[in-house]
């Protein structure tokens, strides 16, 4: 259920591109908050910046100016080694083409970020477990990526994501590489982590039916963000 409680603040955001001599100006200016627990989808054609926008929130790139915070931290000054400690408990990433290690089964891969923690083998296994379940993909945990389909394996990426239990989820056309049907599958889980685990999800996509499923749909175009038509009417 969301709060009023805002959980992601851009605030004068900037970021620009350099190509040799030349600076590609992607947004400037630009504010954003995303309540906790919210569902918020960006929109928009490729290159409008909101692919950049969500790595900038997910700390995967640095904005120019302006500053970025997650749940009262302002992540842009951090340096690259508490970044990447900050990402590993706040952040579970959602990619369009899975990123599944192909050597690891569907629970070696969901059990990977565990990896990097203290917790015992015991620990990791019910962890790995309650997520699989979570997403239904508990029957498939002894095969590898190519032995799963598209959506068993976006299934396997999204336990991944939450394995961890982070409270932010960013999710990168999600459904891209999915049929109708399969892309319902992945978008009723989103749903439900929620609704009923109350983690706070930034997705882009292309797809309108997909961003039918947010809270709240914006737009990007030139650099700009703004709310969809029908939300602001």
């Amino acid at each position: 259920m969301m709060s009023q409680q805002d959980f992601v603040t851009v605030k004068n955001a900037g970021k620009t591109y350099r190509k040799g001599r030349t600076e590609i100006p992607v947004f400037d200016a630009l504010n954003l908050s995303v309540a906790k627990g919210a569902f918020i989808t960006l929109m928009g054609p490729s290159g409008s910046g909101k692919s950049t926008l969500l790595h900038a929130i997910g700390g995967l790139e640095r904005i120019n100016s302006g500053s970025v915070s997650v749940d009262g931290t302002q992540i842009d000054a951090f340096g690259q080694s508490k970044l990447s400690n900050w990402r590993a408990k706040t952040v579970g990433l959602v990619f369009q083409s899975f990123n599944l290690m192909p050597s690891l089964t569907a629970y070696g891969n969901i059990e990977l970020p565990l990896m990097l923690t203290t917790l015992s083998r015991p620990e990791r296994h019910r962890r790995v477990q309650e997520v699989a379940d979570l997403v239904r993909i508990d029957h498939r945990l002894k095969h590898r990526p190519n032995e799963l389909s598209g959506g068993e394996q976006q299934r396997v990426a999204i336990a991944r994501a939450i394995v961890a239990d982070p409270p932010m989820l960013l999710c990168d056309e999600p459904t891209g590489e999915l049929d109708r049907a399969t892309s319902g599958e992945v978008m009723n889980i989103l749903r439900t982590l929620c609704d009923e685990l109350d983690k706070t999800i930034i997705m882009v996509t292309h797809d309108p039916w997909a961003a039918a499923y947010a809270d709240r749909v914006y737009h990007f175009d030139k650099g700009q963000l703004s709310v969809a038509e029908e939300e602001a009417a």
